[in-house]
């Protein structure tokens, strides 16, 4: 799991009502636990993100640092990895390994159709994860992963055997590899009402995929934000959506900023080791990345060559360390520099 949080903060000024409204936005990109069946790995990795990605106070009265949650507008989005998971009684689980599942997705309707198996979507109905987010109809888009590098719009599939002395190959998908959603943009905004989940007021412009990007097994993804004074971007892949803020409201200068309105059964919290894992977490990054650097130095670039080299060069050590003939090596030199 990787995670970086990007906190901003937006001034609007109106010099008709000589008042100005500040909001705050806040960009998080994530990679979460891959393969279809760490689902649960997947929930557990965002609650640790919601407990431990801390900004500072938002307010100067406070002392305690602010969740994610906490801001004016908020933006999720990266390689979630969560997958399509059909049931066996689906007519398209036993295709969902073979060239045809594909072709059966190729219309939005069977998306549409789809969508209902989606992780992402079941575990957020749920109130399981992404609490107070929203997204737009990703099912309008092809499935996101997992393609063939080099290929604009093919899927990539395993060899699986030859049938007939012709050499007549075929081919499936991994079983770790169906074309799923995984990579998402997910957003909420202050004037967002928690009692219509499904509703927001930020547009979705435009939300879908870009095949003509053919250097990775994604697609690649952009990210951006406008508003009436906001036009900023994020990159990552695999997938483009534009989005348009809500109009800002004229506020006091004297009144907090907005905040995004949760369900009143959600209180996120800090975890407090957070700052402890922060910098054990640190520390042990330099440690392992020291220590691989040095075997990828002994290994003449590589990291398995240097381990190798390392661990023959602890035996000889050894060897020679307990050798009993050591002595008469170490009496014999001198003598043969005397003469």
């Amino acid at each position: 799991m990787a995670v970086l949080g990007k906190p901003t903060r937006i001034v609007h000024f109106s010099s008709v009502l000589a008042t100005a409204e500040q909001t705050t936005n806040r960009f998080v990109n994530c990679h979460l636990t891959a393969f279809d069946h760490k689902l649960q790995q997947r929930i557990a990795d965002y609650k640790h993100i919601v407990g431990t990605l801390l900004f500072p106070p938002v307010s100067a009265e406070s002392s305690k640092p602010s969740t994610l949650y906490e801001t004016s507008h908020l933006f999720l989005l990266g390689d979630l990895n969560f997958r399509v998971a059909l049931p066996e009684t689906h007519p398209l689980y036993v295709k969902r390994k073979a060239s045809e599942f594909s072709q059966a997705i190729e219309s939005e309707r069977s998306r549409e159709e789809l969508k209902e198996f989606d992780q992402l979507t079941i575990e957020k109905r749920k109130g399981n994860i992404f609490i107070g987010l929203r997204e737009g109809d990703f099912w309008k888009f092809k499935c996101s992963y997992k393609y063939k590098l080099g290929e604009v719009d093919k899927y990539r599939y395993v060899l699986a055997g030859r049938v007939g002395r012709c050499c007549h190959w075929f081919f499936s998908f991994s079983a770790k590899r169906v074309p799923s959603w995984t990579d998402r943009v997910l957003y909420a905004t202050y004037s967002d009402s928690p009692d219509t989940p499904d509703k927001t007021n930020i547009t979705n412009l435009l939300y879908t995929s870009i095949p003509s990007y053919t250097t990775s097994d994604h697609v690649c993804m952009e990210v951006n934000t406008c508003s009436r004074s906001i036009d900023t971007g994020c990159f990552q892949k695999p997938i483009v959506c534009l989005l348009l803020l809500p109009p800002a409201q004229p506020r006091r200068a004297a009144i907090k900023l907005p905040m995004i309105q949760l369900p009143l059964d959600y209180k996120p919290r800090p975890d407090p080791c957070a700052n402890i894992k922060r910098y054990t977490g640190r520390v042990l990054d330099r440690v392992i990345g020291v220590v691989w650097w040095l075997l990828t130095l002994i290994g003449a670039g590589s990291g398995i060559v240097g381990l190798f080299n390392f661990f023959l060069g602890l035996g000889a050590w050894t060897w020679w360390k307990n050798n009993p003939a050591r002595g008469e090596v170490q009496v014999w030199m001198p003598h043969l520099l005397f003469c």
